[in-house]
């Protein structure tokens, strides 16, 4: 298995995790299309336990979090997927989705901190 694939594959979860944590959203002080802002972001960072795996994400860490997100290679599309909660969503190029998302939470565990 190449490294990509790899890193692929151990995003998804992070992928699955934001998206099941997102239920519920509606997405309400953004835009309903386009990239998500920060804040929408940051608002599904801190609406409940499953997109942290049970840890605790202060507002502060979801904002720093958020912001990176916001800034991430990540599609508009994931983005709003993840914000909206659409559990149905696929990317259309799920390698360099994954990759973007490894590469946003690397940047933001080295830069945020992780969740405790």
């Amino acid at each position: 298995m190449t490294r990509t694939t790899t890193r692929t594959l151990l995003a998804l979860p992070l992928l699955a995790a934001l998206g099941l944590a997102a239920c519920g959203s509606n997405g309400s002080g953004g835009s309903a299309s386009g990239r998500p802002s920060a804040g929408e972001i940051a608002k599904v960072l801190t609406a409940g336990s499953d997109v942290t795996n049970g840890s605790t994400m202060d507002q502060e860490m979801a904002d720093c979090y958020a912001g990176i997100l916001a800034d991430s290679k990540l599609s508009d599309e994931t983005l709003r997927a993840l914000v909206d909660g659409d559990e149905n969503y696929t990317p259309a190029d799920e390698e360099a989705e994954g990759n973007a998302l490894v590469e946003a939470f690397t940047q933001a565990a080295a830069d945020c901190g992780t969740p405790s």
